[in-house]
Parts: structure tokens; C-alpha cells; sequence
């Protein structure tokens, strides 16, 4: 189950415990502010773009396959 909030941030949850197990930021294609610092460069980035993503991994010890 995904849910998207503004600003193109997506989190990814498990359907039955509602945990959070990914998450990741979209471009909707609008540009950030520009820095004040003309030094640093102006780039567009195109609609649907991922811009940040992360991942959730969970890891246990158990005494049998299949155990959770």
C-alpha cells in the first residue's frame, strides 16, 4: 500500500501491519529554489524523476527455517 503526500514524497506499507518499509521523493517537475549563490549551477529536473529513496530492512535470528 502506498500513500503520497505533497512535494512528491511516497511511503511504501506493509498492507497488514502498516509499517513503514519504503519511502521515496518524486519530482513533480517543479524546480527547487534557486541558491543565492550564483555559483552553484540551476538544473531542472523532469517530472516523475526519483530524486531520494530509501529502502527498510529488518533482519532476526531464529531457531529454524521458517521461524519468524
Amino acid at each position: 500500500m502506498a500513500v503520497s503526500r505533497k512535494f512528491g514524497d511516497q511511503y511504501l506499507l506493509d498492507p497488514r501491519t502498516y509499517e513503514m518499509v519504503a519511502q521515496r521523493t518524486v519530482s513533480n517537475g517543479h524546480n527547487a529554489p534557486i541558491s543565492r549563490d550564483r555559483s552553484v549551477p540551476h538544473r531542472e529536473t523532469p517530472a516523475g524523476t526519483v530524486t531520494y529513496s530509501l529502502t527498510r530492512v529488518a533482519t532476526k535470528i531464529v531457531d529454524r527455517a521458517g521461524q519468524r
